[in-house]
């Protein structure tokens, strides 16, 4: 009886193993689910009925994450769609693979340009992802074009030592060839608008003809005017004669007062396109990529103005499920007011499904072009519209 008994228990706890082991598998197996679940929907934010000023919270922790399922629909047809990638935000990446066909360029922000014991260096290399760009291509049948950003940093652009060096062949060269050797399909340049005209000009015309000779592009960084009247370097007669040679300019109008509780007002950004196009839309006006940000501001905290991004925006509302977004009518953003631990009063204005299409809208109405700071910064949803 005993050998019996002993024989029954333990085939009986190796029953009761299996069984773990078995029930353990499958947690697994429902845990993998649950990380790749399919957040695709049938209809897109508009269909939805998303793109409004009465939009709640709830409304947004419900949708934020939830794309229409065709990712492959461009719905911003009227211009060019430019966006920026930054090494230290990884989402950028999936992203830009994800959504390919809506984007014609692609920006990761790998170089800097700098200039150190009278002569420049070009920094950045590390920064490349090879089997990145290849998905890109692939997802986008080819047609994405990827320009990486070079931007001049540092004071000494400026001084007479280094605006010598853009009279230098030399810079140019080691520039087309960065572009060559990595087979990118141009470049993004950013830090020398303010630089003097006599010298910058010719710069940009030579290194256009340059890339263009072996199917490049150029594309310039300029900076929006904050005030009207306020000199920034680059105004319309300065787009009339560079917008015959490069290939865009990506203007940004973002940053415009963050510590009021502003990022990117409308008719600001409207007012910006009227300086650029003061005869109305020409042949060139698509080469103006508009910008539009997918970032937004946090203000009072400590007396500051932080930025903030979409994870952790969306993060806040859930933990302020009660309180309301309220659109303002004079710079078509949506702010959202509480009060955090210390019971500051807090106010952000973070892009709303609205914000962004009334700015796709400006854009159509001007037929310039979209340009996007960062496109890792923002919600999943915000694709739909573009």
């Amino acid at each position: 009886m005993n050998r019996k008994f002993l024989l029954c228990l333990f085939l009986l706890s190796l029953l009761m193993i299996s069984t773990f082991i078995t029930n353990a598998e499958n947690i697994d197996e429902e845990v993998e689910e649950e990380e790749e679940e399919d957040l695709s929907t049938n209809r897109d934010v508009k269909q939805r009925g998303l793109v409004r000023e009465n939009v709640s919270v709830k409304q947004i922790i419900n949708n934020y994450n939830k794309y229409y399922k065709n990712v492959e629909i461009k719905n911003f047809k009227e211009g060019n769609t430019l966006v920026y990638i930054t090494p230290w935000n990884g989402k950028g990446y999936d992203v830009a693979t994800k959504w390919a066909k809506k984007f014609t360029h692609i920006s990761p922000v790998w170089y800097q340009v700098k200039f150190e014991k009278n002569k420049a260096i070009i920094e950045g290399d590390h920064n490349i992802d090879k089997k990145w760009m290849e998905k890109v291509k692939e997802n986008s049948d080819q047609k994405s074009k990827i320009l990486p950003r070079f931007s001049f940093e540092g004071q000494q652009w400026g001084s007479k030592e280094s605006l010598q060096m853009l009279i230098d062949p030399k810079l140019i060269d080691s520039l087309v060839s960065t572009v060559k050797k990595n087979n990118y399909d141009g470049l993004v340049v950013e830090g020398i608008v303010h630089i003097n005209k006599q010298l910058r000009d010719p710069f940009l015309i030579l290194l256009s003809e340059k890339l263009h000779s072996i199917g490049k592009e150029i594309i310039l960084v300029i900076y929006p005017f904050r005030q009207k009247g306020q000199e920034t370097g680059f105004g319309p007669k300065d787009f009339e004669t560079l917008s015959n040679h490069i290939d865009g300019i990506s203007l940004m109008t973002y940053d415009f007062g963050p510590s009021g509780g502003m990022n990117a007002p409308k008719v600001w950004v409207e007012d910006n396109l009227r300086f650029l196009l003061p005869n109305g839309e020409n042949e060139n006006s698509k080469k103006i990529f508009m910008g539009i940000p997918f970032y937004g501001y946090k203000i009072g905290e400590n007396d500051q103005s932080d930025a903030i991004v979409g994870s952790e925006f969306i993060s806040i509302l859930k933990q302020n499920k009660s309180k309301k977004l309220k659109f303002d009518q004079n710079t078509h953003e949506h702010i959202f007011t509480y009060k955090n631990k210390k019971s500051q009063q807090i106010s952000i204005t973070y892009p709303s499904l609205l914000f962004i299409e009334d700015r796709i809208q400006l854009a159509i109405k001007y037929k310039v072009s979209i340009s996007i700071w960062e496109i890792g910064q923002g919600l999943d949803y915000f694709m739909d519209l573009l």
